[in-house]
């Protein structure tokens, strides 16, 4: 609790290099999160939990966010 942009800055080189997806509780350490992702090209979505998709709004949305480089996207989301 409170340590998340402490592990996300300590496996940063795994970052960089394997592109994972993460999974990230929104909580008070989500915008240095976002920040710190986000220099990385990570772009972060919603599980809809209607839909059972990832969107960027909001609308039924759980309390979590996925973390998801731009260079894989396409293995998520589809148009």
């Amino acid at each position: 609790e409170g340590h998340e942009l402490s592990v996300l800055e300590g496996m940063s080189e795994t970052i960089k290099c394997d592109r994972p997806v993460l999974l990230l509780e929104k909580n008070m350490e989500t915008p240095d999160c976002q920040m710190f992702l986000k220099e990385y090209d990570y772009q972060f979505y919603n599980f809809n939990t209607k839909t059972e998709s990832l969107s960027l709004d909001d609308e039924h949305a759980s309390r979590n966010w996925f973390a998801i480089p731009e260079s894989r996207i396409k293995e998520f989301i589809t148009a």
